[in-house]
């Protein structure tokens, strides 16, 4: 998942450095498509990945997160365009839906992501029988309880 981290450096950026409302947006803009893009390189290993367990939830999980941050992304763009046309204007809702509605979606993929990534380490671990990680016990179907 580290391919995500350049996304979110440039998100954080926008957002703390304060670079002025253009250049702002442009960064969150800029750090979602990297996002979107880490997102689509995730999925193309899954579709490699020869582990069963999990996969499913981590294919759908990566593509989830690829559309909420292209619909960030796309929101964002719509309200700098609304920003450079009528800087002025004291109401700017132009992509609001979008970004929101791009960020739950990015959080429902992740939710799918991290439980398809536990399901594949705790077969990996069922596996290899390690005893010492019985804290995962609770999500591990296959355990049983002595």
């Amino acid at each position: 998942m580290n391919c995500r981290r350049p996304g979110n450096l440039s998100v954080i950026a926008g957002l703390v450095l304060d670079p002025g409302e253009e250049s702002e947006l442009k960064l969150v803009i800029t750090g979602n498509l990297i996002q979107a893009l880490g997102s689509l390189t995730v999925l193309g290993d899954e579709l490699n990945d020869p582990t069963a367990e999990g996969r499913t939830f981590q294919i759908i999980g990566s593509f989830l997160q690829a559309i909420g941050n292209s619909l960030q992304a796309f929101g964002t763009l719509l309200f700098l365009s609304t920003f450079l046309t009528h800087p002025d204007a004291a109401v700017r809702n132009d992509g609001k839906s979008l970004d929101t509605s791009g960020s739950w979606i990015q959080a429902a993929g992740s939710v799918l992501s991290a439980l398809g990534q536990t399901q594949e380490e705790l077969s990996e671990i069922s596996s290899k029988g390690e005893q010492e990680f019985k804290g995962f016990a609770l999500l591990n179907k296959q355990h049983k309880y002595n």
